[in-house]
């Protein structure tokens, strides 16, 4: 009888320990499936971010796209509106900075610039031949002539500038204010600079009214 009971008691056990072991089984498919759930949202996540990447991406592109679009178009108009004219003003100042050395601007067909070199008697790509100091004459021409040929109202903006003949020699800068002092004739002319020669210079010798800032 005894022995019996403890049959029975080991079989419950074992049907105990297979229900336990079934039990473990399942829970470790659970764990699988919610890993493999966990992954599966990890993998969307990511998948969502990247995708939100993609959008941003795309907006940024699609925005310089049409910048670069607005920039040609922008570029192209001025370009048949004022270049001739640009041209020829920036043409006549460089004549007056170098003392007749060079006297026409040009613009080839890939935008680089070239200007009439007169002892040479042709024009010469302006960064293959020129010095720093004519280099620099060259853009001041170009940037004046800018403000001279776009800005054509009644009312003239100012021209301001800041130390920008401080690495010009003595001859080229009394060319370039001598050109300053014909366009101030019809518009005002801001030097900003924190030398005092210069300031006694332009004072004494073309006449502009000194402003000390303190």
């Amino acid at each position: 009888m005894r022995i019996e009971t403890e049959r029975n008691g080991i079989g419950a056990m074992k049907e105990k320990r297979e229900d336990l072991r079934i039990e473990l089984m399942a829970l470790h498919k659970d764990e699988e499936r919610i890993f493999e759930d966990q992954r599966l949202d990890a993998v969307e996540a990511e998948i969502e971010k990247l995708q939100e990447q993609r959008r941003a991406t795309i907006d940024q592109y699609n925005q310089l796209k049409m910048t670069h679009t607005l920039i040609a178009f922008a570029d192209k108009t001025f370009r048949k509106k004022f270049q001739p004219d640009l041209l020829t003003e920036a043409s006549k100042l460089l004549d007056l900075f170098t003392d007749g050395r060079y006297n026409d601007i040009a613009t080839v067909e890939n935008g680089n610039i070239q200007v009439n070199d007169t002892k040479k008697g042709r024009f010469i790509p302006v960064h293959d031949y020129l010095s720093r100091g004519t280099l620099e004459q060259v853009y001041m021409a170009l940037r004046l002539a800018v403000a001279q040929t776009i800005d054509k109202t009644e009312q003239k903006l100012p021209i301001i500038l800041d130390e920008v003949f401080v690495n010009w020699d003595h001859e080229r800068l009394n060319s370039a204010l001598k050109a300053l002092l014909v366009m101030s004739e019809e518009r005002q002319i801001i030097y900003m600079t924190c030398h005092d020669w210069m300031a006694e210079k332009l004072s004494l010798e073309y006449g502009a009214n000194q402003v000390t800032l303190s």
